[in-house]
C-alpha cells in the first residue's frame, strides 16, 4: 500500500489517523465482502471513461447502498488494510494528530 514504502513515521501517523477514524461515532466502517468487491468490479468496468480506480467504485458502491447518492456528502472514504471501508460525512468533526509528517526526498 501507499503508505508502507513512505518508512515508519508516516505509517505510524496513518495508523493514529485510522484508529482515530474508528474510534469516531460519525464514522460508518464496512467489511469488505466478496458481493461488495464484485459490484465495485462492475462498477469499474461500466464507468471506463471515468478516473475512477477500482478502489472508488468499491466504495461508490458502499456509500450508494448505505443511502449516499452524492460524494459531496463525503468528507473522506479510506479503503482499510483489512478491507474495511470507513466514510466520514460531510461536516463530522475529525481529530487530526498534532505529529507532523515530513517527506524526505532523495537527490537523484
Amino acid at each position: 500500500n501507499f503508505y508502507s514504502e513512505k518508512g515508519p513515521s508516516l505509517r505510524k501517523a496513518a495508523a493514529r489517523m485510522v484508529r482515530s477514524l474508528n474510534a469516531n461515532p460519525n464514522v460508518m466502517v464496512l467489511p469488505q465482502t466478496r458481493d461488495s468487491f464484485l459490484a465495485g468490479l462492475d462498477l469499474y468496468e461500466r464507468r471506463a471513461d471515468k478516473g475512477f480506480s477500482l478502489t472508488d467504485c468499491i466504495s461508490m458502491v458502499q456509500m450508494r447502498e448505505h443511502g449516499i447518492v452524492d460524494m459531496k456528502d463525503v468528507q473522506l472514504a479510506v479503503l482499510e488494510p483489512d478491507g474495511t471501508i470507513s466514510i466520514v460525512p460531510t461536516g463530522a468533526a475529525m481529530t487530526r494528530t498534532k505529529h507532523r509528517v515530513r517527506y524526505h526526498h532523495r537527490a537523484g
